[in-house]
């Protein structure tokens, strides 16, 4: 794409779709190491364009307003064009066909806007919802019946934040349980809760974000990174 582009008359369009936490990280990554791409290939950095893409009218939609706010004026510093109320119906090799008779042609298209729900559990109304917003209780057993088990996404019924370190954890009690019903043990309990979300946007900076409270800037990023270098040298959950 870059060795091509100083002979061509067109530009670099890239496309993430996602307006989640991965879809920000990735393509403020991507921005950065775009400009690096740029230098080394002598291509002008105002001919590469990064278009971001959200169905819903905000992004990082289970955040608190003030890191959506954050984020979203830092991709349009970073030169990425933010596209909310942008629902993807289609993608060919060539462009992306969104809602309102919008097409995108693209020479890279990175989709992060998540996955197809598992057959069992697509339809919401036969996993009972529970106080604490979840189909399961705190042995990560479903209510309906404890002979099912969930974990991560799929035990979620409401709005509140999720992530993979609360995920790992769910899946490793869930296996735990799954273990003990079998040999007619009780099951282990452990209380779901919402844990801080750490996001970067990135190398310069990022956001620690808990419920109401955001921590933004560099103090922010060198937490994320260490909490990255405990999780490597410690391979407690990898």
């Amino acid at each position: 794409m870059y060795l091509k582009a100083p002979n061509q008359n067109r530009d670099i369009r890239i496309f993430v779709i996602g307006g989640g936490f991965t879809g920000v990280e990735s393509i403020c990554s991507l921005r950065e190491y775009a400009d690096n791409l740029c230098e080394t290939f002598g291509v002008s950095k105002t001919r590469v364009h990064f278009t971001l893409l959200e169905a819903a009218p905000i992004i990082l939609g289970k955040t608190n307003k003030k890191a959506q706010v954050y984020a979203e004026k830092k991709m349009k510093a970073m030169g990425i064009t933010v596209q909310k109320d942008t629902a993807v119906i289609s993608i060919s090799t060539i462009e992306i066909q969104c809602t309102k008779n919008r097409i995108f042609p693209y020479d890279l298209c990175v989709w992060v806007a998540g996955i197809k729900p598992n057959s069992v559990v697509e339809d919401i109304s036969s996993l009972i919802c529970g106080k604490d917003k979840t189909n399961v209780d705190t042995c990560m057993q479903a209510h309906l019946d404890k002979f099912i088990f969930g974990a991560g996404d799929n035990v979620i019924c409401s709005g509140i934040p999720r992530s993979a370190y609360l995920a790992i954890i769910e899946g490793k009690l869930a296996a735990k349980n799954i273990l003990r019903t079998i040999e007619g043990k009780k099951c282990i309990s452990r209380q779901l809760r919402t844990s801080p979300l750490l996001i970067s946007l990135g190398q310069k900076t990022g956001m620690l974000v808990y419920k109401k409270f955001c921590l933004k800037g560099k103090f922010a990023l060198w937490i994320k990174h260490l909490v990255e270098w405990h999780y490597v040298i410690s391979r407690k959950y990898f």
